[in-house]
């Protein structure tokens, strides 16, 4: 095996982590720029994850950092790694920056309509108290811009098709009137 192939890793797994990779990142980048934005506004700089977190535990929210923050940002983290994946399968072998970048702009804006749907509606009311929709709304181009990652991290991994080590013949046997035998 190819040692520079990762130990053998199709072209789909490599896809899919180096997706993975930049979905988490971006997600990071994105939860950077919620907090900055909601210092900006003089609201508590945890509030997003804390709404996030409000809708797997349940409990009520409350505006500081607490381990019921923990889900929120789980939930984040984990929603930005698997976009990511998908995005890594859907663009496959990156060709062009700055066609990758467009189409991680894309994906953020879809994401950003998609996540509306399943996640903010739920927390509408809290939500527009603690971040504005355009706040949201960079956070998700600022996603989608940072999915451009992609091309960096799939050539990290040196992901190549996978190619079949040559094969070497066996050496012919001299057979019991040679030398050798």
């Amino acid at each position: 095996m190819d040692e520079s192939n990762q130990g053998g890793m199709s072209p789909q797994v490599c896809r899919l982590l180096a997706g993975l990779e930049a979905g988490v990142w971006a997600g990071l980048a994105m939860l950077a720029w919620i907090m900055f934005g909601s210092a900006l506004s003089n609201q508590p700089v945890w509030s997003v994850p804390n709404l996030l977190a409000t809708l797997i535990s349940g409990r009520s929210w409350r505006p500081g950092f607490s381990v019921a923050t923990l889900p929120g940002l789980a939930l984040l983290l984990f929603t930005s790694g698997l976009v990511g994946m998908l995005f890594g399968a859907l663009v496959r072998e990156p060709r062009s920056r700055l066609r990758v970048r467009l189409l991680g702009l894309v994906a953020g804006l879809v994401w950003y309509y998609v996540s509306s749907a399943l996640f903010w509606q739920k927390v509408g009311p809290l939500l527009s108290l603690y971040s504005s929709s355009q706040s949201l709304l960079v956070a998700y181009l600022i996603f989608g811009a940072s999915l451009g990652w992609y091309p960096r991290r799939w050539r990290s991994l040196q992901c190549h098709p996978q190619t079949e080590p040559p094969t070497v013949a066996p050496a012919p046997d001299p057979g019991p009137g040679s030398p050798d035998g």
